[in-house]
């Protein structure tokens, strides 16, 4: 952020699935790490869309599970 201030985002996922939406709160001008768990197989994506106080949308990080 560049500045103090609520943050909300949520995950966006291939599946169509969105989590619920989250808060993160910053005191000054700062970076803050957010992470999901997510259960399935095979490949995907997911993104990072913060909803407020602007709207942003992260590119996909794409995914490949395979077990051998």
């Amino acid at each position: 952020t560049n500045g103090a201030g609520t943050v909300n985002y949520r995950f966006v996922r291939s599946d169509g699935s969105e989590t619920l939406e989250r808060t993160i709160s910053f005191d000054h001008p700062s970076s803050k790490s957010v992470e999901d768990t997510w259960s399935r197989s095979g490949s995907g994506w997911g993104k990072l869309k913060i909803t407020s106080p602007n709207s942003l949308e992260s590119s996909q990080a794409s995914f490949n599970i395979s077990c051998n």
